[in-house]
């Protein structure tokens, strides 16, 4: 699933980052939501199965920045999902005041602040975990229980994990059940791409076109995709 992960997500970024015809408001979101799950499914992913073994090994220094790490992406991963929805309630709804009010620019500036938040809260919610030892094993889920409630977005594949996780904080659940909770999240990130992406032509002929390795021609990135 980590490999599937990555693959999938880096075949969204090439494509939406090479042909220039994809440098859309949506796809800029699309392509943000990419960056944060490749790195769940290249980083995070492969480092939290050793924590199911019963010692880690890595050291302090590597645990603190698989945590922060994983913070991170899984903020922005939401947060990504949020500025997408935002994105297609207003063109679904009110179409005809699309091209003004979602703007390139607008999305960039939304994506860059949204990166940076996740960032700081990663660091803050790092902090108060770090000064209070043992809880490692709760900061994960409580950090995305956190953000669906401040966002206020109730997704399909948080909706076990946090009830696993308050489970866990109140009474005990054991270590399958934190495998399990784990499992849905990073599927997720698996399964972004294919939902946000994978429906639309232009994707399945920006796959085909970097899987034949055409996009190393001269001038492939003014390809005609649409």
């Amino acid at each position: 699933m980590s490999l599937l992960t990555a693959s999938l997500n880096l075949l969204v970024i090439i494509s939406i980052s090479h042909f220039r015809q994809l440098h859309t408001p949506t796809n800029l979101l699309l392509l943000s939501l990419a960056v944060s799950d490749f790195l769940v499914g290249l980083f995070v992913t492969p480092f939290h199965i050793l924590l199911i073994e019963p010692c880690w090994f890595l050291g302090d220094l590597v645990c603190v920045l698989y945590y922060f790490l994983s913070f991170i992406t899984v903020y922005a991963s939401v947060l990504n999902m949020v500025l997408i929805s935002v994105d297609r309630y207003v063109a679904i709804c009110d179409p005809l005041h699309y091209p003004t009010r979602i703007t390139l620019n607008r999305v960039q500036i939304c994506v860059v602040l949204f990166w940076v938040y996740s960032v700081f809260y990663s660091f803050m919610l790092l902090h108060d975990n770090l000064i209070q030892p043992g809880r490692y094993n709760s900061c994960y889920g409580e950090c995305v229980i956190n953000v669906v409630g401040a966002v206020g977005i109730v997704l399909v594949f948080i909706i076990p994990v946090s009830t696993i996780i308050i489970l866990y904080v109140r009474v005990f659940v054991v270590a399958v059940s934190q495998v399990f909770s784990s499992f849905l999240i990073f599927l997720n990130s698996c399964l972004n791409p294919v939902i946000y992406a994978f429906l639309y032509p232009w994707f399945r002929k920006s796959v085909k076109l970097i899987v034949t390795l055409e996009i190393l021609q001269p001038n492939s990135c003014m390809i005609n995709v649409l």
